[in-house]
């Protein structure tokens, strides 16, 4: 952008400029990059460090916070996403990376997790890290989490959020409610999909 004439004279337009991007979305590279940072203190099952700015370049990401000993509302919710994944075409499947953050590293092992996202076709990230860094993660995505008692045997489930979050490039990081169909999420992520090509034709950047 280059402004001609006297500088003294166009002095006030910047400012206002400048107050109409934040006010279309400039604040979200502000906002979004300190979720991405939150994500690379956490680790693939593998040992290696997720790197946020290199996995999700140009993708939206689809955060669900779950546990693997979940009986219903985890393996629902990610069935359900990878239906609303099955549905969607080639070119939206490369615009989106479904991510699965453990809120149950004690039993969430590596060797588990990997079983874990066998069951589904789309390529889910699985994620993990300790007790104090998962509860720091959490909380800063608004995610509420406790165990339960567990019963004679030592096993318990949790109360946790069932929702994925959504973070783009050029937005506010949102929520899609964990609907019990693909063909709802399909729908979301379709609209998700729009907007942020949208805000990338806004901005200039392709």
């Amino acid at each position: 952008l280059v402004f001609l004439g006297d500088a003294k004279k166009i002095s006030w337009v910047i400012p206002i400029f400048l107050a109409c991007l934040g006010a279309f979305g400039l604040s979200i590279y502000v906002f979004a990059p300190r979720y991405n940072e939150q994500l690379n203190l956490l680790h693939h099952t593998d040992g290696t460090i997720f790197n946020a700015q290199e996995v999700l370049k140009g993708k939206i990401a689809l955060v669900y916070f779950g546990y693997s000993f979940c009986p219903d509302v985890c393996p629902i919710s990610l069935y359900a996403l990878d239906e609303a994944y099955a549905i969607m075409d080639e070119t939206e499947k490369q615009k989106i990376q479904p991510i699965f953050v453990s809120l149950d590293p004690a039993r969430d092992t590596p060797e588990i997790l990997n079983e874990y996202k066998k069951a589904f076709n789309m390529p889910l990230i699985t994620l993990r890290g300790d007790e104090t860094t998962i509860k720091k993660i959490a909380d800063m995505f608004g995610i509420k989490h406790e165990p339960n008692p567990p019963d004679d045997n030592g096993y318990y489930t949790m109360n946790h959020s069932n929702i994925f979050t959504v973070l783009s490039q050029y937005k506010q990081p949102s929520f899609i409610t964990a609907f019990p169909n693909g063909d709802m999420i399909a729908k979301q992520i379709h609209k998700v999909i729009a907007e942020e090509e949208t805000y990338a034709t806004f901005f200039f950047c392709h």
